[in-house]
């Protein structure tokens, strides 16, 4: 696909698509530049290919201005008013020197030209894959992911209780799918939170890694949003989370130890994204063993899920009052 588009500077641009990641280079006068929406990337120093990082297309700016010396060249030819069929010798020596005037002309406007092109793919709507994300994208992501989550999580507890009418011996999930709470379930929701809370704090003082996969996960999630979107991101993933988990994938595998074992070490895979290592995946499997068996002591999918949104409100409230303090002037 190429877009053609004419610059004032009497620059010509093509706009094509950059699949194959082939090197962005240089061929006498024509520069390849990377376009990735708020940035442009010229790859021509010193002459040598250079890789193309982060983008889909590329731009090929060609320079067609006509240097003094050729401008001079049709002044005089003008003037003399030769003959049309009278050929002038040393013609090829002439463009080779206009060539290099025009490299050097094209070098002086590549600023300019590079703004123009930026504009005309902000234009186009292109944006830059490598910026960081922003409020609405964390958002989206995290409905879309919850949204996903939720409905794996449902669609295994209908293809248990399909598998079980059929008369095969497969546990039913939605038989032990609880959503009721009683007194002494409020206690275990409080033991939770509280142990699961203040066992992070401490990590974050005493585990170096643990703390670097934390806040790198923190910065990229919770930096964009604004503390009212702390509740959307805490209360969406145990939601879901819990439902495929504790609600779904536990009573599969087992109400046991196995079963709890197994979908803890499964909940701390899952957590393997957004920078975080695996100080962070060991960390996450613990939890969720805790809230499996929470879920099976209390025998209420609700238990694990409150005590889960619970401890993410928590530590991103935390987190989000250490970066206030830690600013100048506050």
């Amino acid at each position: 696909m190429n877009l053609i588009t004419a610059a004032p500077s009497r620059a010509s641009f093509s706009l094509r698509l950059h699949n194959n990641g082939a090197l962005v280079q240089r061929e006498g006068r024509r520069t390849e530049f990377v376009l990735s929406g708020f940035f442009i990337l010229p790859h021509y120093f010193n002459g040598k290919p250079r890789p193309a990082r982060h983008s889909n297309l590329v731009v090929k700016a060609s320079s067609k201005r006509a240097s003094s010396k050729k401008r001079m060249k049709g002044k005089q030819d003008n003037s003399i008013a030769a003959p049309r069929n009278i050929k002038v010798e040393g013609s090829e020596l002439d463009m080779k020197n206009s060539n290099r005037a025009a490299d050097g002309i094209a070098s002086s406007s590549l600023k300019e030209e590079a703004n123009e092109i930026v504009e005309f793919g902000s234009a186009v709507g292109i944006s830059d894959a490598s910026a960081p994300p922003n409020r609405e994208k964390v958002l989206k992501a995290c409905v879309t992911t919850c949204s996903v989550l939720f409905m794996v999580g449902v669609l295994i507890q209908q293809a248990t209780h399909f598998a079980a009418e059929s008369g095969l011996s497969v546990p039913e999930s939605m038989l032990s799918l609880k959503f009721s709470l009683e007194v002494e379930d409020l206690k275990v929701i409080c033991g939770l939170i509280l142990t699961i809370s203040f066992s992070r704090q401490l990590l974050l003082l005493i585990w170096p890694e643990f703390l670097e996969s934390s806040e790198a996960a923190n910065k990229e999630v919770l930096k964009p949003l604004k503390p009212i979107d702390y509740a959307v991101v805490a209360i969406l993933p145990a939601i879901s989370e819990e439902l495929l988990f504790r609600g779904a994938l536990l009573p599969l595998c087992g109400l046991d130890w196995k079963g709890i074992t197994v979908t803890g070490l499964f909940f701390g895979v899952l957590h393997l994204t957004g920078g975080r290592k695996n100080a962070f995946a060991i960390w996450a499997s613990i939890v969720g063993m805790l809230y499996g068996l929470a879920y099976v002591r209390t025998g209420s999918v609700l238990v694990p899920m409150v005590a889960h949104g619970a401890n993410n409100l928590i530590g991103a409230t935390i987190w989000k009052l250490k970066q206030e303090g830690s600013q100048p002037g506050q």
